[in-house]
């Protein structure tokens, strides 16, 4: 179980936070795990976003050796390689001239 929030901040800034509780079913010791997330994403460019996130697992009950919190911090470009958009805007311009030659073909029939 878990809930997740998105925020727009500014016309270019995200806030996404994300936390997730995962009981074990398996046992009735009360193990559990549970996941946190927190990042931004920041619009640089129509195609380029600059993100960080930090996230936190944490687990009652580690494995021998290992730690019972998972901390980390990471950063990053992320790169929209979507053609959507392209297309979007190429039947957009498609559209327009069409109803270009739509409206100067009705202006020669009023003409005639």
């Amino acid at each position: 179980m878990g809930e997740e929030f998105k925020l727009k901040l500014e016309k270019n800034t995200f806030v996404i936070q994300n936390i997730a509780f995962f009981p074990d079913l398996t046992s009735s010791e009360g193990n559990y795990r549970v996941n946190f997330n927190f990042g931004t994403i920041t619009k640089i460019v129509k195609w380029l976003r600059w993100q960080n996130n930090f996230s936190d697992t944490y687990v009652t009950n580690p494995p021998a050796g290992k730690n019972q919190n998972d901390l980390v911090f990471a950063s990053g470009l992320r790169v929209a390689f979507s053609t959507d958009r392209v297309k979007a805007s190429c039947n957009r311009k498609l559209y327009s001239g069409q109803q270009r030659k739509a409206r100067h073909r009705k202006q020669q029939v009023l003409k005639a």
